[in-house]
C-alpha cells in the first residue's frame, strides 16, 4: 500500500509555498498532509502509519514462511527495504496471535462450575472455596487452624482467589504477561545461539536478529495452526507443526551461518532440546509470577 497523501499547495502552518517535490515543509518542519479526507483515506493511513502494513509485509511473510534464515541473511547483509523490520514484524504477528487466542470462544458449557480443577492445599480443596465469601474465608482459616499471616493463609488466599475467577480475568493476566516472557525469551535464545557460533566471531546483535526472526516465524505458524486446528484435527497438525519446526530451525541454521549439513543437524537438535526446556522454565516462572500477582 502506497503512503497515502492529500497534499496542500501551502504549508498550513506558517504558510510556505510548497514544490511538487516537498513532503515537509522546508521552514517549519511540518508534514505536507492535509488531514481533511474521506474516513476510508484516512483508516488507510492510520492502519500504515500503526503497522506499516503495505504490499511488502505479504512478501514478508511468505519468505518468513517458506524460506528459513532468508530474512535474517538479507537483514544483516543491509538488504533491508525489501521487508518489514524485524522488530516491527514481531510485534505486528505476535499481537495478531494473541488477540486470536483472546477472541476464542470457550468450550466449556455454560452450566458448568466455574471451577475447572480441584486441588488440595493444607487440607483445603478449591471446591471447598469456591462461592466462599471472604469473611467466610477467615472463618475457615481459624476452623483448620491455619496461622495468621503465614505461608500456609497465603497459598490458600491465591487458591481461593483461582477458585472464584471465572477464568477469564486470570487467562487475560496469563496471557499478557506470556507476552512479556516471550519478548524475555527471545534474546536469551539469540544468546544461546551465539554461544553455538562464537567460532565466527560475529557480533550478538546478528544472533539477535536471528532469534526475532525466528520467533516471529513461531508465532505465525501458531496462529495458521490454531486457524486449522479448530476443524478438529488437532494431534496431527501438531505433529506436522513440531516436524516444520525443526526442519526450520535446521534450515534457517544452515543458511544464516552457513553451516555444512552434519553441523547443522547437531546444532539445531541441541538448540531445539536446550530451548524447549527454556521454554518450559520460563513458562513456569510465568505461570507463578501470574498466580502471585493475581488478585480477584
Amino acid at each position: 500500500m502506497a503512503h497515502i497523501k492529500n497534499k496542500s499547495k501551502d504549508c498550513l502552518n506558517c504558510g510556505y509555498v510548497f514544490n511538487d517535490a516537498n513532503n515537509y515543509c522546508p521552514h517549519c518542519g511540518q508534514e505536507n498532509n492535509n488531514y481533511n479526507i474521506p474516513l476510508k483515506h484516512m483508516f488507510l493511513e492510520l492502519l500504515e502509519g500503526t503497522i506499516h502494513f503495505d504490499t511488502k509485509s505479504f512478501q514478508t511473510f511468505l519468505v518468513l514462511l517458506f524460506k528459513p534464515g532468508h530474512l535474517t541473511l538479507q537483514y544483516n547483509q543491509g538488504k533491508r527495504v525489501r521487508y518489514v523490520p524485524p522488530l516491527r514484524l514481531y510485534v505486528f504477528i505476535s499481537f495478531l496471535f494473541l488477540i486470536t487466542i483472546s477472541i476464542l470462544p470457550s468450550k466449556s458449557p455454560s452450566n458448568q462450575s466455574t471451577s475447572k480443577f480441584d486441588f488440595e492445599i493444607y487440607s483445603i480443596t478449591s471446591l471447598e472455596l469456591t462461592g466462599l465469601k471472604e469473611s467466610k474465608l477467615d472463618s475457615l482459616l481459624t476452623i483448620r487452624k491455619i496461622e495468621k499471616g503465614g505461608f500456609a493463609e497465603y497459598l490458600i488466599h491465591k487458591l481461593w482467589n483461582l477458585s472464584n475467577d471465572s477464568g477469564k480475568e486470570f487467562g487475560h493476566s496469563l496471557v499478557k504477561n506470556i507476552s512479556y516472557m516471550i519478548f524475555i525469551l527471545m534474546p536469551f535464545f539469540g544468546w544461546l545461539v551465539f554461544l553455538f557460533h562464537k567460532k565466527r566471531k560475529s557480533y550478538y546483535f546478528e544472533y539477535l536478529i536471528y532469534s526475532i526472526h525466528f520467533h516471529s516465524f513461531l508465532f505465525l505458524a501458531l496462529f495458521i495452526f490454531i486457524l486449522i486446528s479448530m476443524a478438529g484435527i488437532n494431534i496431527y497438525v501438531l505433529i506436522c507443526f513440531l516436524l516444520w519446526m525443526l526442519i526450520y530451525l535446521y534450515k534457517s541454521l544452515r543458511k544464516v551461518f552457513t553451516q555444512k549439513r552434519f553441523s547443522a543437524v547437531i546444532k539445531s537438535f541441541f538448540l531445539s532440546i536446550l530451548y524447549f526446556f527454556s521454554l518450559l522454565a520460563f513458562f513456569l516462572a510465568t505461570v507463578v509470577l501470574s498466580i502471585a500477582i493475581f488478585n480477584y
